[in-house]
């Protein structure tokens, strides 16, 4: 099932690069696509009300890529 939705994703972006700038489709289209999974426990723990989850993913994966993102920069 990876392996189709990748291949899935990877014709639809290189179908995007005929209408948009690759820089757009890199930082926007994929971004989105890569935070699906946080979206998806976001709104489950919402709908179930259990708040401190929901709180905790957002603000758990933002930091760590954060965290990660500073430190393969320096």
């Amino acid at each position: 099932m990876i392996i189709v939705a990748s291949e899935l994703v990877a014709s639809s972006s290189d179908d995007l690069r005929k209408w948009y700038p690759p820089t757009f489709i890199g930082s926007v289209v994929l971004g989105f696509i890569t935070n699906l999974p946080d979206i998806f426990i976001i709104i489950a723990a919402a709908l179930t009300s259990s708040g401190v989850l929901a709180l905790g993913a957002l603000l758990g994966g933002n930091a760590l890529a954060f965290t990660l993102g500073y430190f393969f920069v320096i």
